[in-house]
Order: structure tokens, then C-alpha cells, then sequence
């Protein structure tokens, strides 16, 4: 399973506009980060799958940079405007021809989320005059797919994780892949959050190990954490980077990746302050950066 990172900034992207500090003026790459989203791909048996994780407002841009080719299933982690107002632009991907399944695209979102795209897209939902381009999706929950009934698509299993963003209950990922070993292999995605309660993180871990968490054989590693952590300083919807630390130290990943970064630190101090402040030095935490790719199960 390969997933590339398609954005890890916060909700202003950066350069900001109108914004001249260091970061917005900077010239390393990884200091430009578009809105936070992932490009999940996996072939099993010759069947390729490929998922997104949210369609913020710079999704057009993140598909023609990355070369995304085909989306089987979207999953989305909220409806705020960074990780939703793409929607519209995924309508190339959900036309029927394209071999779309009957009903649409599907999009799996939790009930808040749901409610929100048919609100702000009501568009989609109603029949609209001819001529006017317009996704074709089919909205379904994601509460049912726990770890002892994941959602399955193609060789992917994905796993609905409540996490806290302030007073919204947004949705984590956990994705897993299978080898022909048996072995199993997961990543999980946990941005815009300031909260993931002792029953998510066990549901992470209970995710990854499959069978093992049920007393059988089997058994699975937790290779990448993707966790929130907008700056340094403390705020009341998002990780701060000390935050995200204690985090990943309960998640227990082998890995783990800060997203949705703010303007506040470079990639390189970022990445130094992680370094000097990681409880766990034998797991590395790092900042993402905009077309990090990583490898699960390889």
C-alpha cells in the first residue's frame, strides 16, 4: 500500500497570502503545504484500489501534481472548508462510464459529515437542468467499520476512528493490507484533532492487529502514525507539536508523521524540536511535507 501525503498544511495553506514571514517566504519545498489530504494506492492479485482522504480546496492542483489516475471510494475526516470545498472536482472520477458503481462514488463520512455535504452540495442531491457537471456520489456512514467489521475495498480494510476536534467528533482512518504471508500491515490517519480518547487509541491498536486483538492467530504492525500538529503553541481544536509527542507514544506506531501544519516553524526546526523533545527516540516523529510517500507492508 503506498500513500502520498497530497497536502499537510492547516486550513490557510502556506505560502498564507499575504503573508511575508520566513516560512511564506521560504525555499524549501517542504515549507509549502496545500490543504491536508492523503492518496491511498494498493494492488492485490492484479486488482488495484485507490482512496482519497479528503478533498480540500486544493484538490484540482494535489491530482494533476501527484498524477492521480482513479479514485475508487473517498473517505472523509470532517466537512470543514480545507478538507471538503473539493468536492465538486472530484465529478471526473464518479461519472458512470468510468465504471463507477450503480448509486455513485461512495463517499464515507460520519453522521456530522453527511449532514453537511447534502447541506453545502445540496446541488448534487436534487435533479438539476442538463449540461451542469456535477459529482456523482453516494454518501454512507462510516460508524459501522470497527475493527471486528472493517469497511473492505478491494485489499484495503479501513477502520472509523472517533477523534475530538474541539466540540466536532471528526473521523479517523486506520488502513490495513494483508501479505501473502498473512501478515498484516496498517496506517492511520488522525488529523484535526486535539483529542483521541483511551477507546480510540485501543481501537487503533485493535484495528492493526486484526485477529491477535481477538485471541488468533495472526497478528499486525501499526507501521505510520499521520497525527495533527498545527505549532508549538497550544490551541483549541488542534494538537500542539508536545501534544501530538504523548500521542504517539500511546498510539505506538513504528513511525510517526505531524500534518496539518501552520506557518509558525519550518519543516527543519519542526523536525529538530521533535527530535529533542521525542519521549520514544526508538520511534521517530517527524513533520510531513506536501508528496511525502510511504510505503505500508514493502
Amino acid at each position: 500500500m503506498i500513500c502520498t501525503l497530497l497536502g499537510s498544511g492547516t486550513s490557510h495553506g502556506i505560502p498564507v497570502v499575504a503573508c511575508s514571514c520566513p516560512r511564506c517566504l521560504s525555499a524549501d519545498p517542504r515549507d509549502r503545504r496545500l490543504r491536508a489530504s492523503a492518496y491511498i494506492r494498493h494492488a492485490q492479485n492484479g486488482v488495484a484500489t485507490s482512496l482519497l482522504i479528503d478533498a480540500g480546496p486544493d484538490f484540482r492542483e494535489q491530482a494533476l501534481r501527484a498524477g492521480v489516475a482513479a479514485i475508487d471510494a473517498i473517505l472523509l475526516t470532517h466537512s470543514h472548508a480545507d478538507h471538503l470545498h473539493g468536492l465538486d472536482d472530484i465529478r471526473v472520477f464518479s461519472q458512470r462510464a468510468a465504471g463507477v458503481p450503480s448509486g455513485g462514488l461512495p463517499v464515507y463520512a460520519n453522521q456530522n459529515t453527511v449532514r453537511d455535504v447534502r447541506e453545502r452540495f445540496s446541488y448534487i442531491f436534487r435533479e438539476t437542468q442538463p449540461g451542469g457537471g456535477k459529482p456523482n456520489i453516494r454518501l454512507l456512514p462510516a460508524e459501522p467499520f470497527t475493527p471486528e467489521s472493517p469497511l473492505k475495498i478491494g485489499g484495503i480494510e479501513a477502520v472509523y476512528v472517533p477523534i475530538q476536534h474541539g466540540d466536532l467528533c471528526a473521523a479517523g482512518w486506520v488502513l490495513t493490507v494483508s501479505g501473502t504471508d498473512g501478515a498484516r500491515r496498517s496506517l492511520a490517519y488522525l488529523t484535526d484533532c486535539n483529542y483521541i480518547s483511551p477507546e480510540s487509541i485501543d481501537r487503533i491498536r485493535r484495528a492493526a492487529a486484526g485477529n491477535a486483538a481477538r485471541g488468533q492467530a495472526g497478528g499486525g504492525v501499526l507501521e505510520h502514525v499521520i497525527i495533527d500538529g498545527l505549532r508549538i503553541r497550544p490551541h483549541v481544536t488542534h494538537f500542539s507539536f508536545d501534544e501530538a509527542l504523548e500521542c504517539a507514544v500511546k498510539i505506538g506506531g513504528a513511525q510517526t508523521w505531524i500534518t496539518h501544519i501552520c506557518h509558525d516553524v519550518s519543516h527543519a526546526d519542526i523536525a529538530a524540536y521533535c527530535a529533542e523533545r521525542n519521549p520514544s527516540p526508538d520511534k521517530p516523529v517527524l513533520p510531513a511535507y506536501d508528496g511525502l510517500v510511504l510505503r505500508v507492508g514493502e
